[in-house]
């Protein structure tokens, strides 16, 4: 009871994920020292203490040589690449320190609890031992390319997971909740089974779960747990929940702005938060993976309520819907062409979504950037604010700010035959920096507050001597001049 009602008291927390960088094009020094003043700042100053840490995943990464090599090459203004770079960009070699696993998750503030969950670099490992591209570069072979010390055993999550037993207060777990104070509940849950990449994950899921699953069993597991933490707290105002990857995003890369959908399946999963809630509660979502901290609303078009995915009312947390139903295909997530378009749509029971301007929206067309005012929403629709934390201490990916404040665009979603879900997204804030998120739960609300470094981030300021050209020779002249403080010459007054 003891516990329980200190769990209640909680109300501050900090968040974030994509940290353990400790490569070159890490930043993950100047976060973790900011972080472990702040903590320390507050035991004695007036603001609320920090009470927990959440760790989104991707708790490290694999270093790339041959990415600082491929940047070192000079290439040709306008040249068409190469179709063979193009075939090997995948199969790029990697490299696994151990002592820099180990480096990174002493750095973590002391004293304090923190709950980790998985990421997707986490899970890497080799699937074809007659091909590895994941290497270990341990102190046996420090002065080697490593190519003779494949990874076996998904030895990246091993190696955190033993790294994480020698401090109790870290719980590196599949999924975890947390009680807070106005009626909040914390749940953090793995969301890298709900990728389409899912399959090559599992091996290392059994490995850290220390259990023998298939992805149906694995997504039933955590669903079994969402909906008994649901139930449990049936009262709650604030659901927030924390997974690795964003619901969706905007990110842009080689100029090209992308609308992110990594994790379809896990619609079906937000349908039964919904629906198991069955009132009005306000929902959160923090997360990483994309490497820039950004705000946004979603609002989910919820399916129609006689759908097969749905929770339904009476069953217990025991009789979870199986999710084998969400897995039994492959393309869930399916571009499907035009020919289908009118098939599919005879088949479903389900009203489509409109817009004013698209009365018949093209199946191929995932995004599109219309402004969310004239958007007409048919059914119930749940509200999540998003929170893209990915900024623990790695490299940044490319600033999104010059898409403009509130960019907004919708996405479709297939799932099976008779599930289609349509997502709305705005982005309200973005900022290119790394750093960390503080949530403080009020009695008003929560409020959400983004810790950023003051320098550039992930980037290295360095003061550098002015250079003078080697032909250069100063004027010779009788006058005497000194420095300012500046660098800048004057001339000596001379008193006569």
């Amino acid at each position: 009871m003891a516990a329980a009602e200190e769990k209640k008291n909680m109300t501050n927390f900090i968040h974030f994920g994509c940290w353990n960088n400790l490569n070159e094009t890490g930043n993950l020094k100047p976060v973790m020292t900011k972080l472990r003043k702040m903590i320390l700042e507050r035991q004695t100053s007036s603001l609320p203490e920090i009470d927990f840490i959440s760790v989104a995943g991707d708790n490290y990464y694999p270093d790339k040589p041959d990415k600082q090599k491929d940047k070192d090459k000079t290439k040709t203004k306008g040249a068409p690449k190469d179709k063979k770079d193009k075939k090997n960009k995948k199969n790029k070699r990697k490299l696994v320190y151990p002592q820099h696993i180990e480096t990174g998750f002493n750095m973590l503030p002391k004293n304090i609890d923190i709950h980790m969950i998985i990421g997707n670099h986490d899970l890497e490992t080799n699937l074809d031992p007659t091909k590895p591209t994941l290497f270990v570069k341990d102190t046996e072979n420090a002065d080697t390319e490593a190519v003779d010390n494949p990874e076996v055993g998904c030895k990246i999550i091993t190696t955190q997971q033993n790294q994480a037993a020698t401090n109790s207060r870290i719980m590196y777990t599949l999924h975890d909740d947390r009680v807070l104070t106005n009626d909040t509940l914390v749940l953090m849950i793995d969301t890298s089974m709900y990728t389409m990449d899912y399959k090559k994950y599992l091996t290392c899921y059994n490995i850290f779960l220390k259990e023998d699953h298939t992805i149906e069993t694995l997504m039933d597991k955590q669903l079994n747990f969402i909906v008994k933490k649901l139930k449990e707290n049936s009262n709650i105002k604030n659901l927030i929940l924390i997974g690795h990857h964003p619901i969706t995003g905007v990110k842009i890369k080689e100029n090209t702005v992308t609308h992110l959908k990594d994790i379809p399946r896990f619609m079906s999963v937000l349908t039964i938060i919904y629906n198991t809630l069955q009132k009005d509660v306000n929902y959160y979502y923090l997360c990483a993976d994309l490497h820039i901290y950004q705000e946004g609303i979603i609002r989910l078009d919820m399916p129609a309520p006689n759908d097969s995915l749905l929770m339904n009312e009476s069953k217990s947390a025991s009789d979870t819907p199986n999710t084998s139903d969400m897995s039994s295909a492959n393309d869930e997530f399916k571009d499907t062409s035009p020919d289908t378009k009118k098939s599919r749509e005879e088949s479903s029971n389900m009203e489509l979504f409109v817009t004013p301007d698209n009365p018949s929206p093209d199946k191929k067309t995932y995004a599109t950037n219309e402004p969310l005012e004239e958007r007409t929403p048919i059914l119930n629709q749940m509200v999540i604010n998003q929170y893209v934390v990915g900024t623990g201490g790695t490299e940044l990916d490319d600033d999104v700010s010059s898409v403009g404040k509130n960019y907004s665009f919708n996405i479709r979603y297939d799932l099976l035959d008779n599930v289609h879900y349509n997502l709305y997204y705005e982005m309200t804030n973005s900022i290119h920096s790394n750093g960390f998120l503080e949530c403080n739960v009020t009695p008003e609300g929560i409020v959400f507050n983004f810790h950023p470094l003051t320098s550039v981030a992930g980037k290295k300021t360095r003061k550098r001597k002015k250079t003078r050209n080697k032909n250069h020779k100063p004027k010779k002249s009788g006058k005497t001049r000194r420095k300012t403080k500046r660098g800048r010459f004057k001339r000596k007054t001379i008193r006569i």
